[in-house]
């Protein structure tokens, strides 16, 4: 019984260092099961629902937020990505990712997608958020500009092309917002798609 203790103390242990580690893992966002076309993507995006909240692929700066609370689109609940005007500059949710090695797994061929939503009771155009990529050789990739001022519940998709210099590189995801007034944006369903052959 001596023996059995420590054995059943180690087991305990090991069992809540391996759950511990489990809740602390990213998920990247994988391949949808829309249909055979969309199987042919993956979706690079670490966390791209903002759910894994142990999850620190996510970068919040400058009052930038994960919301727990609220919700969105007329009643889906959070989590999302959230800024919080008035703002004083640039707000920024970004994260690093990975293109996908190429040859037989991948090609080079890209698309962004998301949904946002701007609360803003002056209905101002400079209420608005940018999205850019980061490239591997540190140059800036200008990926959408939506509308600005108040809009509800818009999904956006962009269609980047081929870029096969990005397979197997650190690629940032960055959103920028300014908020001049007291106004919110939510950001959500984030997903950089890599084509499948």
């Amino acid at each position: 019984m001596k023996f059995l203790r420590p054995v059943l103390l180690f087991a305990f242990v090991l069992t809540e260092i391996t759950a511990s580690a489990q809740a602390q893992t990213c998920a990247q966002g994988g391949s949808p099961t829309c249909g055979p076309l969309c199987e042919q993507y993956y979706n690079l995006i670490w966390d791209p629902y903002f759910t894994q909240s142990d999850c620190a692929a996510w970068q919040f700066y400058n009052g930038a937020e994960r919301a727990l609370s609220g919700t969105y689109c007329a009643g889906w609940s959070a989590p999302f990505g959230r800024f919080l005007g008035p703002s004083n500059g640039w707000q920024q949710i970004y994260q690093t990712t990975y293109g996908g090695s190429g040859g037989s797994a991948y090609s080079g061929a890209y698309s962004f997608s998301y949904r946002y939503e701007i609360n803003d009771p002056l209905n101002n155009p400079n209420t608005h958020i940018e999205v850019y990529i980061l490239q591997p050789n540190s140059t800036w990739y200008l990926v959408d500009v939506p509308p600005g001022g108040s809009q509800f519940c818009q999904g956006r998709s962009i269609n980047l092309g081929l870029h096969s210099e990005w397979n197997g590189q650190p690629i940032q995801v960055y959103f920028w917002a300014l908020l001049p007034g007291n106004s919110n944006i939510i950001i959500n369903e984030v997903g950089l798609w890599q084509q499948q052959p």
